[in-house]
């Protein structure tokens, strides 16, 4: 039995609900964006997401915050702050470093001077 046939055999959970399926979910989400006029957002641009921006930097005490989708992504834009105060664009990676596994420090988008360590 795989592990979705044995949770549809569930009767009880500790949650005391039942975990719904996918279409049920994005469902729910359908109708409450429809309930609330939330428009497709581009991503990092769209009341949605700047709304939560602002709310996420008054709670946080601070002018403003930025939403980002992955963690790597939240790396990348530290690097990026951390090289900006410090007046340069050349950053150091690791050959097995999340971001260059992931996106490729020399991928045709990138903007920094990022350099893997090997000699090539």
């Amino acid at each position: 039995m795989n592990p979705l046939e044995l949770r549809q055999r569930c009767h009880t959970f500790l949650s005391g609900e039942a975990p719904v399926s996918a279409a049920a979910d994005f469902a729910a989400m359908a109708r409450w964006c429809e309930a609330n006029d939330i428009a497709h957002d581009v991503y990092g641009e769209g009341p949605l997401v700047e709304g939560f921006e602002r709310k996420i930097a008054e709670l946080l005490g601070f002018e403003k915050a930025v939403f980002c989708i992955t963690g790597t992504m939240a790396q990348v834009v530290a690097l990026r702050l951390a090289c900006e105060a410090a007046g340069s664009d050349a950053v150091a990676l690791h050959p097995r470093g999340c971001y260059e596994l992931k996106q490729g420090a020399r991928s045709p988008g990138n903007r920094s001077n990022a350099r893997r360590g090997d000699a090539s």
